[in-house]
């Protein structure tokens, strides 16, 4: 795609815009260097981001670049780095290290916008931080997301051209603030003509009504306020009052019905949270939550559906705030073995390695005892002994394949389908890690006899796409080919299920991270259902290859220490199944995303599939171990569901299932004694 032609209407445009560029080796991103045109033409507005052809001087670069921080690095149209980042820390392993990505320009029409989030230039894509009061007029990074739930490369703006840029985009959009997440801009895509002149009503409503916050500069944040305000004044007046409460209500609800067709179609959309504060309430049921918002965009009639779908929410404490931990060094690792070589004190280990992790010298020792490749209780002459008998063991294995000819092989062909897949997998496995990288690279044919000696060890599982994607960031730690065999080994005996072929493993998970979401998050558990993705099938890849795709190298490999040291779950400390809880967190991080948007399944799938390489891991920790302890404290929490994450079940002879203290109960208690006269309902 070329620059936009002559013809075209050149609304806005600003230089030293950069475009940001994910990659799986390193923590750090990489920026390309280019100009941003808002752009009018007969079928529509456009937005096109252009690489700068004209780089030529690094050290000029470096003084025009609107970023500053030394953790930023330009990288050029054709691939020379600019050194406002360096990619990879001076202590970091070389092998993390990866080439410039080539840079394409990038072209969005507007009317294809359903919000933009704001954040600094250095945030990660996460809803786990929002900006009560971002200020635009400093250097931020914008993330545009399309109505198909497509998330666009990140786009790091100089200051105050951010603030300019939203400006250029408001009357086309009418841009409002989420109520939920101050950071997340909606689009709502107003009636307009070919001149972008909107058609809809004055923007400004009355203050005192909270339902309308237009998009001007940086919004006052009091004013957001109110809307969450208003909020919790109602949920305090219903729970003090919930006869007067209820009719005031109902009266505004009449007030509002009143407004004519142009009116209540704009202001739908912002409407939601009070409907969905109403809808919550299921007066048939006292422990029903029930989500009814089923409305679909662009609907023929413009009337609105509904269905209704009930979850059951129990009662759980306030999530608690969590202190994570440092990694371990090689030297506290050492320190819990005894003279004879047997780890000492091993729940208190596995603690330690839950809260922070490994540092990167300890961790090709660490898993080994993690993943059980050695017992705990072994000696050092045990370990030698075994190190010995399972190198005997590799090696016998991998001269029976390697033995095999090609008679052999058209006779014989499981093996040589089995092989043929191996082959295809392993050239395209982590490629652009230097560890795996270049032509003839030895780390690959390690990585494919890998492989094909697991096949003859286990030729009833044999070899299925996505075991390639859990070898790679083994075989990188151990860097041996004996020791990365015998801890793939161990790893799939606990995941072999995730690539049966009847799928019953990976069912089987969805289901529980569906329990988990129920409990947790009924609101949004109920929206997944009514929009087609409660069986949450776009968590698949997460759970399938342990969240490999999702993370940079350095990312993946603290998160699978923390993984390892959850294996067993034979401590309350520790939680079984931590893989769900993350992915429970990712969920919950971005619910204001999806019910903002009103995402449907399509726009879900995308959505998740965009969040790969964005998302912030030690966020994510903080905020899953958070909610393990949430429902570790909550005494509500079905048994079944406590199993789920390792925890012990509770005699409900003696642990009430409902606290009647809590506000929850009390709020049910009052509507229940008092729905009649609140609805003035006599049936005498």
């Amino acid at each position: 795609m070329g620059e936009p032609s002559n013809s075209a209407k050149i609304i806005w445009e600003q230089d030293g815009v950069l475009l940001e560029s994910l990659g799986v080796a390193a923590n750090g991103k990489e920026l390309c260097y280019g100009s941003i045109r808002v752009i009018q033409k007969k079928l529509g507005t456009f937005i096109y981001w252009l690489p700068d052809p004209e780089l030529s001087s690094p050290s000029s670069q470096q003084a025009a670049s609107p970023v500053s921080d030394s953790e930023w690095m330009v990288v050029t149209p054709t691939g020379s780095s600019l050194p406002l980042k360096i990619c990879v820390d001076e202590t970091e392993p070389a092998p993390y290290s990866i080439e410039a990505p080539s840079v394409r320009p990038l072209r969005v029409d507007i009317a294809d916008l359903q919000c933009i989030r704001i954040s600094s230039a250095d945030d990660e894509y996460t809803e786990m931080k929002p900006r009560k009061s971002f200020d635009l007029g400093k250097t931020c990074k914008l993330t545009l997301t399309q109505k198909d739930g497509t998330t666009l490369p990140g786009l790091v703006f100089p200051s105050g051209s951010a603030e300019k840029f939203m400006e250029i985009l408001n009357p086309f959009l009418n841009l409002r603030r989420s109520r939920r997440d101050d950071s997340l801009i909606l689009c709502m895509n107003p009636k307009q003509d070919l001149n972008g002149q909107s058609h809809g009503r004055n923007r400004r409503r009355d203050e005192e009504t909270n339902i309308y916050i237009p998009f001007l500069g940086s919004i006052p944040n009091d004013k957001v306020q109110q809307s969450a305000d208003s909020v919790l004044k109602f949920m305090s007046s219903m729970r003090k009052d919930p006869y007067s409460t209820t009719l005031t209500t109902f009266s505004k609800l009449y007030d509002y019905m009143l407004h004519d067709e142009d009116d209540i179609q704009y202001q739908q959309r912002h409407d939601d949270e009070l409907a969905e504060l109403i809808q919550s309430f299921d007066f048939k049921s006292k422990s029903g939550y029930k989500y009814d918002d089923n409305r679909e965009e662009g609907a023929a009639n413009g009337e609105d559906g509904y269905e209704v779908v009930v979850a059951i929410q129990p009662d759980l404490v306030l999530r608690p705030n969590v202190d994570r931990g440092v990694p371990l060094s090689l030297e506290a690792f050492k320190g819990f073995f005894d003279e004879s070589g047997i780890v000492r004190n091993v729940s208190t280990l596995k603690k330690l390695v839950f809260k922070g992790g490994l540092e990167d010298n300890c961790r090709r020792d660490a898993w080994k005892y993690l993943v059980n490749y050695y017992p705990w209780k072994m000696t050092n002459v045990d370990r030698e002994e075994l190190n010995k008998k399972l190198s005997d063991d590799y090696y016998r294995m991998k001269l029976q394949w390697r033995t095999i000819t090609l008679e052999q092989e058209i006779h014989f062909t499981a093996f040589k389908l089995r092989k043929d897949l191996i082959e295809k997998d392993v050239n395209r496995t982590d490629r652009n890690i230097a560890y795996y990288g270049g032509d003839r690279n030895p780390n690959l044919e390690l990585l494919h006899d890998v492989l094909m000696t697991y096949v003859m060890y286990n030729f009833d599982l044999g070899y299925v796409q996505g075991m390639s994607d859990i070898l790679a960031p083994i075989l990188f730690v151990m860097d041996n080919e004996v020791d990365a065999f015998w801890c793939f080994v161990k790893v799939l005996e606990q995941i072999k299920d995730n690539f049966s072929l009847d799928q019953l493993g990976m069912k089987s998970q969805l289901h529980h991270l569906s329990q988990l979401l129920q409990i947790v998050d009924p609101h949004l558990w109920s929206y997944l259902e009514s929009r087609e993705s409660g069986n949450l099938f776009f968590c698949f890849r997460w759970l399938l290859v342990l969240f490999k795709r999702e993370f940079t190298y350095p990312q993946l490999l603290k998160l699978w220490d923390i993984f390892w040291a959850c294996r067993e779950g034979d401590s309350e400390e520790v939680p079984r199944n931590f893989h769900l809880l993350l992915a429970l967190a990712i969920l919950d991080s971005q619910r204001s995303m999806i019910l903002e948007n009103r995402f449907g399944f399509t726009e879900i799938l995308k959505h998740a599939n965009d969040l790969a390489l964005r998302l912030d891991l030690e966020e994510l920790l903080t905020r899953a171990e958070a909610i393990y302890e949430q429902v570790k404290a909550s005494p509500n929490v079905p048994n079944d569901v406590r199993a789920i994450v390792g925890l012990e079940p509770l005699d409900r002879s003696t642990t009430p299932l409902l606290d009647v203290t809590s506000p929850r109960a009390q709020l049910d208690k009052m509507i229940e004694e008092n729905i009649d006269v609140s609805l003035d309902l006599n049936y005498v």
